[in-house]
Formats: structure tokens, sequence, C-alpha cells
């Protein structure tokens, strides 16, 4: 009895305990929670319709939109039915211009299409640069800027030239990405090795440029890569990395040295192999056999084996039946 008082005076205390934990956790949940909070984070995603629609506009006026065969009419409210422009919920997923009279440069507000897994825009007269927030584009699983032509549509000089300048490390980023298709541009400059990283990529070419450098070997890395088109790039050197010696690969007018042949992929495995399971054999059985049977034959042959048998049958069985019956039926009767 005297004890149970002190127990409801503990129990009065633990719920007091407990409201004042209950609350200070719910508040400190709630406000995080409430809908000042939230509608801060919402408004971020629901825009993102609304950027799409100023991005393709910005898109449009650098790329001189008033010039292009088919234009865009931004007087109407869903700009998914644009020529070339494919949506998804309402936001941007792919571009397709090609051959469409484009000119000017590309706009580097592009990179905040974020659900954006399609650009083609081959066969234009774009000029500057590719883009560095192109990186920015993860979810992009084709890029092709091929033939950015020096001709306009009716066969005249454009007095812009290609897009040129370097391939932008950022490139590395776009990690989807199964088709590069830059040829027939003035790009300069090497081949950045952070290429290496687009390990899904199946195609690639950059072939009439003015490319320059090794070709670095991070781009053996692309497993899955069977077309690799590198001609007329005079300043490209190094070689083509064993794994891709059996892929559709061009290195015509290009320094690049053609390091695979019938012969080459089969001898370092050959080597490989002819040295390492010699060392394997003569090492592993010279120690194995050294452990234990070089221990016996030093205590004599004649003494080892008379040794086991006479210690393990003689001493076992005595103990294992004096043992067991003695202790089993010990234990059950009682």
């Amino acid at each position: 009895p005297s004890s149970m008082p002190s127990g409801i005076t503990d129990p009065s205390s633990s719920p007091s305990a407990l409201p004042s934990i209950m609350p200070s956790v719910t508040p400190s949940t709630s406000p995080s929670g409430d809908p000042s909070a939230s509608p801060s984070n919402m408004p971020s995603s629901s825009p993102s319709a609304v950027s799409d629609a100023q991005i393709l506009k910005l898109f449009y006026k650098s790329a001189n939109g008033d010039q292009w065969k088919t234009k865009w009419d931004f007087n109407l409210d869903d700009y998914c039915v644009f020529d070339g422009v494919t949506c998804n919920s309402g936001e941007v997923t792919a571009i397709s211009l090609h051959t469409n009279n484009l000119s000017g440069s590309i706009s580097t507000q592009i990179g905040q299409l974020n659900n954006l897994e399609f650009i083609r825009l081959d066969g234009n007269s774009i000029s500057g640069t590719i883009p560095t927030q192109i990186g920015q584009l993860i979810k992009l699983t084709k890029l092709k800027m091929d033939r950015l032509s020096r001709f306009t549509d009716g066969g005249k000089i454009n007095p812009n030239p290609n897009i040129g300048g370097s391939i932008p490390t950022q490139i590395g980023l776009l990690i989807n990405l199964t088709v590069l298709g830059l040829k027939d541009n003035d790009l300069t400059g090497t081949i950045p090795s952070e290429i290496g990283n687009l390990v899904k990529m199946t195609a690639l070419r950059l072939e009439d440029n003015k490319l320059s450098g090794s070709l670095p070997s991070q781009i053996g890395l692309l497993g899955k890569l069977t077309i690799l088109k590198l001609g007329n790039n005079k300043e490209l050197s190094g070689g083509i990395p064993f794994s891709l010696c059996n892929i559709n690969y061009d290195i015509d007018d290009t320094d690049i040295k053609k390091e695979c042949n019938s012969e080459m992929p089969s001898s370092p495995p050959t080597t490989r192999r002819s040295s390492s399971p010699s060392h394997m054999a003569s090492s592993r059985p010279s120690d194995i056999p050294s452990s234990g049977p070089s221990a016996l034959p030093s205590d004599d042959p004649s003494a080892s084996p008379s040794s086991m048998p006479s210690s393990a049958p003689s001493r076992k069985p005595s103990d294992i039946p004096s043992t067991m019956p003695s202790d089993s039926p010990s234990t059950d009767p009682s």
C-alpha cells in the first residue's frame, strides 16, 4: 500500500510528462508542414509550366524564330502545340527542329527545361558555342546537332560560321545520353575525358570537325557503344581502345592509330594466363604439401600414422560409450 500511492503519484506525473512531450513534438512537426511553408515549395514546381513557355520564347528569339520555316505562335495558350515541341503533363520533353532554317545561337536558358529528353537541331545554321548549361539536362537521352551548315537554305554562304568552340566538359553530366551527334561543325579543342561517364552511349558522331589532341582513354569505358565516328579531324591522335575493337568506327583522315587487330586483343590475355597459372600452380602445391606432409615425414612416417590411430580410436570410443549411457539414463529417470 505504501508503494501504491507512490505509484499513483508517478502516473500523475507521467501524464504531465506525456502531454509536455506530445505538444512539443507535434508543433515542431506541424510548423514544418504548415501551409505557410508548403506553398513556398509548391509554387516552385507549379510555375515550371510557365517557365517552360518563357524558356521557349527565349530560345525562339535567340535562334531568330521570325526567319524559321515553321514559326511558333506565342499568342496561343498552349505551347505544347508548337511545331517540333513535345510535352508530357504540360512540361517540355522534346524539341525537334531539324532543317527549319534556325540561325543565331542556342539560348543558355535551354538548360532549365528540366524534363527535356530529346534535342534535334541538325541541318540548320546555328552559330556560337554549345552552352555549358546543357549539362543540366540530366534526363536527356538524345542530342543531335549535326551539320549546322555554313550555307543558308537558299544555298548562299551563311555569314555566321557553324557552331564552334569546344565540347563542354559538362557533357559528362548527361548520364542518360545514348546518342550524341555533333558531326560536320567547327568544333575545336580536345574530346573531354568526362565523356567516359556516358556509359549508356550507343552512338558517338564527332566526324568532320577540327578536334585535336589525343583520344581520351576513358572512351573505352563506353561498353554499349556500337558506332564511333571520328573521321576528318586531322589533328586528332591517340588510339582506339581494345574494348572498342569490334564496333563500327571511322578514323579516316585523323592521326589515330588502329591499335586493335586480330592478334593484339588475344595476346595480353594469353601472356597473363600463361604466367599467372604457372606461378599459382608452382607455389600453391608446393606450399600445401609442405605444410601438411612435410611435418609428418619429419616425425617419421611410421610414428605419425601409429600415433594418429592409437590416440583417436582408443580414447574416443572408450570415452563416448562410458559417458553417454551413464549420463543419459541417469537424467531420464530423474
